[in-house]
C-alpha cells in the first residue's frame, strides 16, 4: 500500500467503471472518492493499482457503495479507517509476547562432551554440568527465527551436584522481543524467566533456585509459558 502527500484531482466515473486515469506514481493505493472538494455529502472507497498513469479501481471498499461521480467530484488520497486499523494491529502484533507455550525435550543423562551428538547442551553458565542430549526445541521466539544451541543446568559456586539454574540459550538472525515466561520443569514450578538477547545470542536464564537433586535419567520436557 502507497501514499501520497496532498494528492486530489478531478474524476468522473460511472458506477460501472473499473478504469481510470490518475496522476500518480505506479503502485497500490486506497482512495476516496466525494461529490466534492469543498462540502461532500457522499462518499466511496476505492482500491487503485496504477501503472503508467493508468488505474484500474476495485470500487465500494470499506462498507461503501459503487456510484456514478459526475462533473464535480474529485479522488483523493486520505487514511481510511481499514488502513489505520491494520496499522494497528501489526504494531499490537510486534509489541505482543509470543503466545504459544515453548516446549524443550531433553534426555538428562549427562553424557562426556566427546560422545555428545549433535544439539547436545554442553557446559552451561557459572561452571555449569551438561544436562545430556537435546530431544527437541522451539525453531521460533517472539517471531524470530532462532537456533537453539543449551540447554544447561548451572551448579553453585561450590560445585555441588545439585540443580541450581537452569540456562536455555541459543543464536538469532533476527530482533527477539524482550518477553517474561513462567517455567516449569521437573521440580521446579513456576519459576519468572526473562527472553533476553545481545547481538544474534540470546538466553533465557534462572538461578537461585532451591536445592533439589538432579533430574533423572530419561526424557525431561521444561516449559515456557508467556507470563
Amino acid at each position: 500500500m502507497q501514499f501520497a502527500n496532498n494528492y486530489l484531482q478531478p474524476i468522473t466515473l460511472t458506477a460501472a467503471a473499473d478504469t481510470v486515469a490518475l496522476s500518480l506514481a505506479d503502485g497500490t493505493y486506497r482512495l476516496t472518492i466525494a461529490d466534492s472538494a469543498t462540502g461532500a455529502t457522499r462518499w466511496e472507497i476505492v482500491d487503485a493499482e496504477v501503472m503508467g498513469g493508468s488505474a484500474t479501481l476495485t470500487r465500494g471498499r470499506e462498507g461503501t457503495e459503487a456510484q456514478l461521480w459526475p462533473l464535480g467530484s474529485v479522488i483523493y488520497c486520505a487514511l481510511t479507517a481499514d488502513t489505520l486499523q491494520s496499522i494497528l494491529t501489526r504494531l499490537d502484533a510486534l509489541e505482543a509476547p509470543p503466545s504459544d507455550v515453548l516446549t524443550f525435550e531433553i534426555v538428562s543423562a549427562a553424557v562426556p562432551p566427546e560422545m555428545a551428538p549433535p544439539g547436545f547442551s554442553g557446559s552451561g553458565f557459572f561452571g555449569g554440568m551438561a544436562v545430556g542430549s537435546l530431544v527437541s526445541a522451539p525453531a521460533e521466539l517472539g517471531g524470530a527465527a532462532v537456533t537453539v544451541t543449551q540447554v544447561s543446568s548451572l551448579t553453585n559456586s561450590t560445585g555441588e551436584t545439585t540443580l541450581y539454574g537452569i540456562g536455555i540459550s541459543g543464536t538469532t538472525e533476527g530482533t527477539l522481543i524482550p518477553a517474561e515466561y513462567i517455567l516449569s520443569a521437573p521440580g521446579y514450578e513456576d519459576q519468572t524467566v526473562v527472553l533476553q538477547q545481545d547481538a544474534t545470542d540470546w538466553f533465557i536464564e534462572v538461578s537461585d533456585l532451591p536445592t533439589g537433586q538432579l533430574w533423572p535419567d530419561g526424557p525431561v520436557t521444561i516449559t515456557l509459558t508467556p507470563a
